[in-house]
């Protein structure tokens, strides 16, 4: 069988989030996977890039539950509330391109932060996911690496992670001055805890935006 096999995008990415949601196609995929699951031939069945009505609308028919949603996710696009349903539905959020397509290890605030750490920005990106309740997947061919991305056995301070809690809109984030802008600037100024409130982060104030492609 195959460990896992997802549904990549809800939408043709010649169609990325256009109006057209492809609803009822979602639904006879997630189906035709069902089936496939319940036959032995998939171990577990996902989706990835799916928004919360997306998910909403397999939810409808659906026997079986996503395992995962594999999203964007990284220290400049953090896509807090998506994650929160997710949870809330019992649905693994796996974060790929935890390193933002390595434009992070470019970033000379998020090194001096590392080095507090001890860590490797990589190793600081990746830690930051895993604290989010998330699973990184880095991408890299290189077995040091591997090794490298592994070894995130510390725990990034509440203080560095936020100004109020870990589920506010993290300080590191707006440090890193890197954004797909549309997450990012819909949730400035949001807080993602049980009340309170964040400062507009930094990076909507005074950093650049630097463009992050797809997947």
């Amino acid at each position: 069988y195959f460990d896992l096999m997802i549904i990549h995008s809800p939408q043709p990415w010649a169609e990325w989030r256009s109006e057209k949601k492809y609803y009822d196609e979602n639904r006879a995929v997630w189906r035709a996977l069902e089936d496939a699951q319940a036959a032995g031939k998939l171990r577990s069945i996902g989706v990835s890039n799916f928004l919360r009505p997306d998910l909403e609308n397999i939810f409808k028919e659906a026997k079986v539950r996503p395992a995962v949603n594999q999203v964007l996710a990284h220290i400049g696009n953090t896509p807090f509330e998506l994650a929160e349903f997710c949870s809330k539905e019992n649905i693994l959020v796996q974060a790929y391109s935890p390193l933002a397509h390595g434009e992070v290890l470019k970033n000379p605030d998020i090194a001096a932060m590392a080095a507090k750490y001890k860590a490797t920005p990589a190793q600081l990106c990746i830690r930051y996911v895993l604290q989010l309740g998330m699973v990184a997947l880095p991408k890299t061919t290189r077995p040091e690496r591997m090794k490298e991305n592994a070894a995130v056995d510390f725990t990034i301070s509440d203080a560095d992670i936020c100004k109020r809690c870990v589920r506010c809109v993290p300080l590191i984030m707006a440090s890193s001055r890197i954004s797909r802008c549309s997450a990012v600037n819909k949730n400035a100024g949001r807080c993602f805890c049980r009340g309170g409130s964040c400062a507009r982060p930094l990076l909507l104030r005074q950093g650049k935006r630097i463009p992050i492609q797809n997947k």
